[in-house]
């Protein structure tokens, strides 16, 4: 199970992540299988029934199939700002980590990227995701929840500013025009002291217990 946090200190912010992910995969559950036919023969003799591949793939469901040790959740996006992320393993088929840091590599090429504010880092960033999102509905049915923090240390100020993003699930039928976007992001207030999310919400229970 995916844990991330951002924990801020008087002067710095410690940043957590495990490398734990778990693939998911379209699973067809045998007693789903099993009432399948027994519908069919309800109305049908058995050596009659017709199926067609359709109806069969509408049984699989994506279900959680393993778990591996080895993902990378954790990037240093600049000198003073760092991305953490929980969720999906995969977007328009790229890893999450070959997505960020192709994000990362755009802005190195950016002339004017050390100049812009948090705010402006994090639009971007959105609007990229928002990109890939698009393009990986386009190819494919749904997207599912995928959760970053970006959390920025300014130096001269010792002041950390955390922002949550979210590609929210959506399915292809939710597209109905140019504006839509299925990436949301928000300013944590100063008040939060700990910034986390994770698979079931279990960084939330660690932390603060089940209340």
């Amino acid at each position: 199970m995916t844990f991330i946090a951002s924990v801020i200190a008087k002067k710095g912010v410690a940043i957590i992540a495990d490398s734990l992910v778990t693939s998911m995969e379209r699973v067809i559950d045998y007693d789903t299988f099993l009432k399948f036919f027994r519908d069919k023969a309800k109305s049908t003799p058995v050596d009659e029934i017709k199926i067609e591949p359709s109806e069969v793939i509408s049984l699989f469901e994506r279900k959680p199939s393993h778990t591996k040790d080895y993902e990378e959740k954790l990037f240093q996006y600049d000198k003073y700002t760092s991305v953490t992320t929980a969720g999906t393993a995969s977007i328009n088929g790229k890893r999450i980590e070959y997505i960020v840091r192709e994000i990362i590599e755009k802005n190195k090429k950016d002339k004017g990227y050390a100049r812009k504010k948090i705010e402006t880092k994090v639009k971007e960033f959105v609007d990229f995701l928002n990109k890939q999102s698009i393009e990986h509905l386009n190819k494919s049915d749904y997207i599912s929840n995928t959760t970053f923090i970006i959390t920025h240390y300014d130096k001269s100020k010792e002041q950390t500013t955390i922002y949550k993003v979210d590609i929210n699930p959506c399915s292809k039928k939710d597209i109905k025009d140019d504006t839509f976007s299925c990436v949301s992001f928000r300013k944590m207030d100063d008040y939060y002291r700990v910034v986390c999310d994770g698979q079931n919400r279990i960084s939330e229970r660690i932390l603060f217990g089940e209340i």
